[in-house]
């Protein structure tokens, strides 16, 4: 319980006194706004009092800013902000100075006019010599400074439409805006849709070349496999019979006759036969699936073509033939 209340007064006096700091600041910008009015910067005072309003919004520092709008000229805004400082009747620095305050707001009187907005629809925002004046309905009379005034009908960043009205003082001008009708939808015409028998298919040749191609390639390929499986095959007959020169009788080996060893016969004729089995059976391969694919292509084409180049080893035979169509 003891500490809950401690942190509790801690939180406190840390509110405190981050108020208080930000009471001072606020204050300090509101001294230097008003040295600055009494050098006759107003340009300078308006935004040391905006700043300090940003950090503490009082009907003093709102008053001051609209002292300083008036000052520049700006009688359409001065006269809003200061009216709405004046709303403050409550506050002590208002009421000590009423008086000169309602003094500013008739001499604003006599600068600025009204611009009654018609048309439009509702959202659309009213823009008025380039300030938001709110969106649509707007029943309130808009305050402008007198004199030749823009106004626009916007829609986020599109301006709609747009008049020029003349503002004179006391009096209310009318501005009818119109809002563009939204073109209507085009009408699309339903479009037939062929069958799927007449529809040409885009780059219809090109799969086709493709395959065409891949299966040409497969087929010389594996051509060249089986011939050298061929190559290996002769390589493994021609060291079998000079493994079998070598033996005086089933188990003698002769070195006289065999002068690189058993071993290395052996190696020789293990080598050719692997490399004859892997020739026929990669080679092989290689063909059929190239014979495979030039039939596939050779189906769909709208005239069928008869290509063929077949390779393989002689039954019987030490060899390799090969028959191809074109």
């Amino acid at each position: 319980m003891f500490r809950t209340v401690a942190l509790t007064s801690l939180c406190l006096i840390a509110f405190a006194s981050t108020a208080h700091a930000e009471d001072t600041v606020a204050r300090a910008f509101l001294e230097q706004g008003m040295h600055q009015r009494d050098l006759g910067n107003d340009a300078g005072a308006l935004l040391l009092f905006e700043r300090a309003y940003a950090i503490e919004q009082t009907p003093r520092t709102q008053a001051q800013i609209a002292l300083c709008q008036l000052a520049l000229g700006d009688w359409a805004q001065g006269y809003i902000t200061l009216t709405d400082a004046m709303s403050h009747d409550r506050d002590p620095w208002i009421q000590q100075r009423r008086a000169a305050l309602t003094e500013a707001l008739t001499a604003a009187r006599a600068h600025i006019g009204f611009v009654r907005v018609e048309g439009g629809n509702p959202g659309q925002h009213v823009w008025v010599n380039g300030d938001d004046a709110g969106p649509l309905p707007h029943p309130e009379l808009i305050v402008a400074s007198v004199g030749e005034v823009n106004v626009e009908l916007r829609d986020g960043a599109s301006v709609l439409d747009a008049r020029h009205v003349t503002v004179q003082a006391g009096a209310t001008a009318n501005a009818t805006l119109v809002a563009p009708v939204p073109a209507p939808a085009e009408h699309v015409e339903e479009q037939t849709v062929a069958p799927a028998s007449a529809i040409a298919a885009p780059n219809d040749g090109v799969p086709g070349n493709t395959l065409r191609t891949v299966g040409w390639t497969s087929l010389a390929i594996g051509s060249a496999g089986v011939v050298a499986g061929v190559v290996f095959q002769v390589m493994r007959e021609n060291a079998v019979s000079h493994q079998r020169s070598c033996y005086t009788n089933m188990f003698d080996f002769d070195l006289a006759v065999c002068p690189e060893g058993e071993a290395s016969v052996l190696s020789s004729v293990n080598r050719n036969g692997t490399g004859a089995v892997l020739g026929y059976a990669i080679g092989g391969t290689l063909v059929v699936t190239g014979v495979l694919l030039l039939l596939l292509t050779g189906a769909n084409d709208e005239q069928p073509r008869e290509h063929a180049f077949v390779c393989g080893p002689n039954v019987g035979v030490l060899g390799a033939s090969c028959a191809g169509t074109f």
